[in-house]
């Protein structure tokens, strides 16, 4: 999974960076370097952001691929 997905999903639905990332616990700025993909999240960031959008972690790796 490219977390760069993740942030197409966020924004599908309709949920801010800035409201994900407090969801989060991380400051907005750690969460935009994590959606551009210069760094690789943790598993428990994964687990974390999976649990903040409802989703399973096995459902967000069905997500398709950006710019597929």
């Amino acid at each position: 999974m490219d977390i760069r997905e993740l942030k197409q999903l966020r924004r599908q639905l309709k949920v801010s960076q800035e409201e994900a990332a407090r969801g989060l616990g991380i400051a907005r700025l750690g969460l935009s370097v994590l959606e551009s993909g210069y760094i690789q999240p943790t598993a428990e960031t994964l687990h974390a952001y999976a649990s903040y959008l409802n989703k399973r972690l096995e459902e967000l790796q069905q997500i398709p691929k950006v710019g597929a």
